[in-house]
């Protein structure tokens, strides 16, 4: 109880308005993850892993970086524990796959490291090598086709946060997530699931009218008012 009730005040300064309060939140679990003994870590694991996703696009850079990289410290965790751990552990990272996918070309060149140490790291859990040489080049379109392929389930997932993406005020990551629907549409084409595949074809049919593209993709922003 102790555990939980510390891990739950911890948890509520992540909510915190000020970027100050959320980076020393995830300093002390960062401090944390390096002392808790089996069954504090567990109570940790189960409580942490599967919020810290959102927290890749705070807009704060160094919460950013401290999210990425503490995901990335609590999957290292498991690799020596049970195999019950690892499955576990293997069940909640599919998740934060695809987060972490559209920061792995990021501005900020701390972020875009973090984001490829960390998913190099969850590759290494899943014992998928497609995957790590994939991260390793930072082949993104291959990495968001192999992520389809393999877990097709976690479609509407990647259908919301890629919805939300497009509003990102990083060119960036606006531009993997359309990328990443552009894959997601080819293959639902001639599928039955032709719901998802509308939803894409809405949501990039308005992104061509909200946004404009200049001189190739990689430079596409807001259409100036």
């Amino acid at each position: 109880m102790r555990y939980r009730s510390l891990l739950d005040d911890i948890l509520l300064c992540l909510k915190d308005p000020c970027a100050d309060s959320r980076v020393s939140a995830l300093l002390i679990f960062h401090n944390l993850m390096g002392h808790l003994k089996k069954k504090a870590k567990a109570i940790a694991l189960e409580k942490l892993v599967e919020k810290l996703p959102p927290f890749f696009d705070d807009e704060s850079i160094q919460v950013q970086e401290l999210s990425i990289s503490l995901l990335r410290k609590m999957v290292e965790s498991v690799e020596g524990g049970d195999e019950a751990e690892r499955e576990e552990m293997k069940k909640k990272i599919w998740r934060a796959l695809v987060p972490l996918l559209f920061h792995l070309n990021e501005q900020t060149d701390s972020v875009a490291q973090a984001s490829q140490e960390a998913l190099l790291t969850c590759a290494d859990l899943l014992e998928n090598e497609k995957l790590k040489r994939r991260v390793q080049r930072k082949d993104t379109k291959k990495i968001g086709k192999l992520l389809l392929e393999q877990d097709r389930r976690r479609l509407p997932d990647h259908l919301n946060f890629c919805m939300k993406s497009l509003a990102d005020t990083r060119a960036s990551v606006r531009l993997q997530a359309v990328r990443f629907m552009g894959v997601a549409v080819r293959r639902l084409s001639g599928t039955q699931d032709q719901e998802n595949l509308r939803k894409m074809c809405r949501a990039l049919h308005r992104l061509e009218k909200d946004l404009t593209w200049k001189s190739g993709p990689r430079q596409l922003r807001p259409r100036s008012s």
